[in-house]
């Protein structure tokens, strides 16, 4: 059924016939997908430009494309020739069709016409057949590499079957003669070890501008002939160890541009050993290497540094550099844990003595599935798995003890190696022991009232406990809820609050407390107030007397 109608039609030639800068050269019309098809000329300084367009069917609220096949390597362009404007959207026609037309007209005029580059390096778009990814780490503070080639080592991301033999994702554990700076936590988890070739290029591999290479024969030009016998001469040792059927990963790096420097950008591809693409040849004693005419089998990578993968919503620096405690993994800690491990902390440990109970499973970061596991091998899993970076150590519950018992001046030494103690468990003489240690570090206890009306973030030295006691007698003061218990018997009573509402006072709580490090502020104690109004709508308060 056609979308577009003969109005459609009409409207959108009209609006293209009224551009002084271009006139149609093939009249738009309906293809078998239903879209609209046609051609323009654009007359320019360095000649004319023949551009077809296609009008998706859903247009505007879909897209319009324009190619041009007739040039190649310019920013922001496709390697089959598609133009990539980003105009703004719009819901009617004339308006979307105006803004594509106008970006149109500023690419030609700012990439084609006058030659212009952005300042800021834009990937290449390679033609990529094969569909596995490998994730490497690079940044401009990583050491330089000392060879121009070798082999690396690689692992698999993939932790469910794939859907071909080549919809893999990879790991690298070292590339370029380097190790990569995953974890000793994360790196636990990858079980197999694979081998590939790597190379390091002098030159990008592009044909011209922007154009990336295609061909073999393309890629053997600027690949020096010690990197090609070397490639040729591991091609069976590293297949029987590459982990894939029939061949290898080729590992291409070479140096880019970055907000500070430059670093090393990787290209990964797979080179068939029945399709292998050149063969060595030797004149006058010199080799170099005869290509065979195959295309070069690009696949995807993906530079997973740490500000790549944390930048846009990382947690202040020195909370992530810091030396992180969190006692207890329940509802609050599991939430707080989640938060601490996204933000891009780098050096946790979870003391926690409980199991995962069908009862956590609403309102905790824990599966029906992991019932009866301890919590901290429940959390320990999810947090490595988000965060590659972090250093993670996880223990049974940390006990109150006197001063008098032995064990007291190693956990006490132990306790003051932490910058930040989050005390998230529900153990009063826990805290007191805390308070009485007064230890070097920030001490901050979270706590939860009843039906999720306040939280309570209290710090101090030494007198924790006493304010949050004083804190809850002085909300509890008329409270009518009746708190929940888990089951019939001598059961201790817990606090009664949804997934939502914890998970929204942990990470208000949070936020409050990035704000005060990210300015260097004293972390105060303060509590988050929850009101309902009598048009029954929440809000939130901060108060900073409790």
């Amino acid at each position: 059924m056609k979308i577009l109608v003969n109005e459609d039609i009409s409207l959108i030639t009209e609006i293209f016939e009224s551009k002084d800068w271009l006139r149609i050269s093939t009249e738009f019309s309906s293809n078998s997908s239903n879209s609209l098809i046609g051609a323009i000329e654009v007359p320019t300084d360095k000649g004319d430009l023949s551009i077809q367009i296609e009008v998706l069917q859903d247009f505007p609220l879909d897209q319009i494309r324009f190619f041009c096949k007739d040039i190649h390597g310019y920013d922001h362009q496709m390697p089959n020739g598609e133009f990539c404007l980003l105009a703004a959207p719009s819901k009617n026609l004339t308006d979307r069709l105006e803004l594509e037309l106008e970006k149109l007209f500023l690419w030609i005029q700012r990439y084609y016409v006058m030659g212009e580059r952005d300042r800021r390096f834009e990937y290449y778009h390679f033609s990529r057949n094969n569909t596995s990814t490998l994730v490497f780490e690079e940044d401009s503070s990583k050491p330089s590499v000392k060879s121009k080639f070798g082999k690396f080592q690689y692992s698999s991301l993939t932790t469910v079957p794939a859907v071909s033999d080549d919809n893999f994702t990879w790991i690298a554990t070292t590339l370029g003669g380097r190790s990569c700076r995953w974890s000793e936590s994360f790196k636990k988890l990858l079980k197999e070890r694979y081998t590939g070739i790597w190379i390091l290029l002098d030159k990008h591999p592009v044909i011209q501008g922007r154009q990336a290479i295609l061909s073999w024969q393309q890629l053997l030009r600027i690949i020096s002939p010690e990197q090609s016998k070397f490639i040729y001469d591991e091609r069976l040792r590293v297949s029987t160890s590459s982990g894939i059927k029939g061949g290898f990963y080729l590992a291409v790096g070479y140096n880019i541009p970055s907000d500070l420097d430059s670093e090393i950008h990787w290209e990964n591809i797979f080179v068939s050993l029945s399709d292998f693409p050149f063969t060595p040849v030797k004149e006058q004693g010199q080799y170099f290497p005869e290509d065979l005419g195959y295309p070069v089998n690009w696949s995807y990578t993906s530079n997973a540094s740490f500000e790549r993968v944390f930048g846009r919503g990382q947690l202040p620096s020195s909370l992530c550099n810091s030396n992180i405690l969190v006692i207890g993994a329940g509802a609050i800690g599991s939430n707080l844990i989640d938060l601490l491990v996204r933000g891009g902390i780098r050096n946790l440990e979870i003391y926690d003595g409980d199991t995962v109970e069908p009862g956590n499973i609403s309102r905790g970061r824990f599966s029906f599935i992991e019932t009866g596991r301890p919590k901290v091998e429940s959390v320990y899993y999810q947090s490595i798995v988000l965060n590659p970076y972090l250093s993670l150590k996880v223990n049974l519950a940390l006990k109150a003890i006197r001063k008098e018992n032995s064990q007291y001046p190693s956990i006490k030494e132990k306790l003051c190696t932490y910058d930040y103690i989050f005390d998230c468990s529900t153990d009063k003489y826990l805290s007191i022991m805390l308070d009485e240690m007064q230890l070097p570090g920030k001490v901050i206890n979270l706590s939860i009232s009843n039906e999720a009306n306040q939280m309570a973030v209290i710090t101090g030295f030494g007198n924790i406990h006493t304010t949050k006691s004083n804190f809850y007698d002085r909300i509890g003061s008329g409270q009518q809820v009746e708190p929940f218990f888990v089951a019939q018997g001598c059961w201790h009573p817990t606090f009664k609050a949804s997934m939502a509402d914890i998970s929204l006072l942990t990470s208000y709580a949070l936020s409050i407390i990035s704000l005060q490090i990210r300015n260097d502020l004293d972390i105060k104690s303060f509590s988050i107030d929850r009101s309902v109004s009598s048009s029954h709508s929440l809000s939130y308060s901060v108060q900073y007397h409790v």
